[in-house]
């Protein structure tokens, strides 16, 4: 639950973060811009700002970056829209490279079809971004094969002499679905019975969660009646 002042408005008029180094200022600055001149909320605001500044360090290797309690400062007094800014100290430690990634939990698809999916080399930067990407790309390939909840939780070993990290990925199949009964609706009969017949999931097979995204333009020519 959120508890708020009604008719009195705290705007945002600039977010400061003492500690970052200049050249990484503009990047922290474009990542909370959305934040500027929103109204200010204590409850959700040291939260938001993290998980944009997070963005922006994760995608450089950097790890361990730390943020301080948001300072507020009052900028202009009003009775109905006063304006504050705030100042959110970072400590940035060091970058890390990634050394290596590993699989744990997977059954259905071998670590080596998986680690196709990850972008990062050893040597490069730990990205954790483009990490996250790839573990969305992995969730991807298991719902092809009818693991429509599967879930892949991401962890790190960190060697802070030689700043180089390694990605554990565990992964959650649960059950395995398959094809149920195919229903249409607002279709007349003739189409009802045109999309049965080029319908290539048959009841029982193993649901492929990516088919009906690409149903339509399998069949641009035996649906083409449907365009719209």
């Amino acid at each position: 639950m959120q508890f708020w002042v009604a008719g009195v408005n705290v705007q945002i008029a600039e977010i400061s973060f003492p500690g970052a180094t200049p050249d990484r200022l503009p990047l922290l600055q474009a990542a909370t811009t959305n934040l500027i001149g929103s109204i200010y909320m204590k409850s959700s605001f040291a939260q938001q700002v993290r998980q944009s500044c997070l963005r922006v360090y994760g995608r450089l290797g950097l790890l361990k970056a730390q943020f301080g309690v948001p300072q507020i400062e009052l900028v202009l007094q009003s009775s109905v829209q006063p304006t504050i800014s705030i100042k959110v100290s970072i400590q940035e430690g060091d970058p890390y490279s990634c050394s290596a990634a590993d699989w744990t939990g997977n059954k259905a698809i071998s670590a080596a079809e998986l680690t196709k999916l990850i972008d990062l080399k050893a040597g490069a930067e730990a990205d954790s971004v483009r990490l996250a990407g790839d573990i969305a790309a992995a969730k991807d390939l298991y719902g092809t094969r009818g693991f429509m909840n599967a879930q892949v939780k991401s962890s790190a070993t960190l060697d802070g002499s030689n700043h180089t990290a390694v990605f554990h990925l565990e992964v959650q199949e649960d059950p395995l679905y398959h094809m149920g009964k195919l229903q249409t609706q607002d279709l007349d009969p003739q189409l009802a019975e045109l999309v049965r017949r080029v319908w290539e999931l048959h009841e029982g097979d193993v649901y492929d969660a990516s088919y009906p995204k690409v149903f339509l333009k399998k069949h641009p020519h035996e649906l083409q009646a449907m365009n719209g």
